[in-house]
């Protein structure tokens, strides 16, 4: 399975002869690590929107945004991990009939899964900064988090992760919708593209350049 990081190009046009599901498994690993780091601030991000909110409005309905903020921050991560490889396989599905391309959506569900091996890999790197973001925000309160040194390196890093994703949506649609190279290219710059945008836009606003 590890060759999916150094030969995806082989690693996809074995995989979609399996009838395995380990991208499956791949995805639900990636949604609970995601829900890790989502739990790991959860606590400190509540308590900072309960002092914050309970200065606005009674303290009963600050402890129920808290609340919800903790529920949230630690399980909404998982759902969207899967929602996500679900919305993507959809739209690179859906942009590949463009060209001609032939295959089951199963076959691109199965494949695009894998994109998420990104996030394994890289989860130490975030837990390190879930965990230095959990520091700041009990120590200065969740709007802090947006001016720091480590939400930029966690924007940085995903956008990299994002990279990542874009070459292992290449190979995937390119063996399960039996497309061209070019082909496959252009059908996953497009996601890309839009990803990347927002991905860049945010990063600029983090860094304080736009008005």
């Amino acid at each position: 399975m590890l060759e999916v990081i150094y030969n995806p190009d082989s690693f996809f046009q074995k995989e979609k002869e399996q009838r395995s599901w380990r991208g499956f498994a791949v995805v639900i690993i990636a949604a609970f690590l995601s829900s890790v780091n989502g739990y790991i601030i959860a606590a400190p991000l509540s308590e900072s929107i309960y002092e914050y909110m309970s200065s606005r409005m009674p303290a009963e309905q600050a402890r129920i945004v808290a609340n919800t903020t903790y529920v949230a921050s630690t399980f909404s991560p998982f759902v969207i991990v899967i929602i996500n490889w679900i919305v993507i396989s959809a739209v690179l599905h859906a942009i590949s009939a463009i060209f001609d391309g032939k295959g089951k959506f199963a076959d691109t569900l199965k494949l695009i899964a894998y994109s998420f091996v990104p996030s394994i890999v890289l989860f130490p790197a975030n837990l390190y900064m879930s965990i230095e973001n959990a520091k700041l925000i009990e120590a200065y309160g969740f709007e802090m988090l947006k001016n720091s040194e480590i939400a930029t390196a966690s924007a940085l890093l995903s956008f990299a992760a994002l990279i990542w994703q874009f070459t292992l949506w290449r190979f995937g649609i390119l063996h399960a919708r039996n497309l061209s190279g070019r082909s496959a290219t252009i059908v996953a710059l497009i996601p890309f593209a839009v990803l990347a945008a927002i991905s860049i836009y945010s990063l600029i606003n983090l860094r304080g350049l736009t008005p």
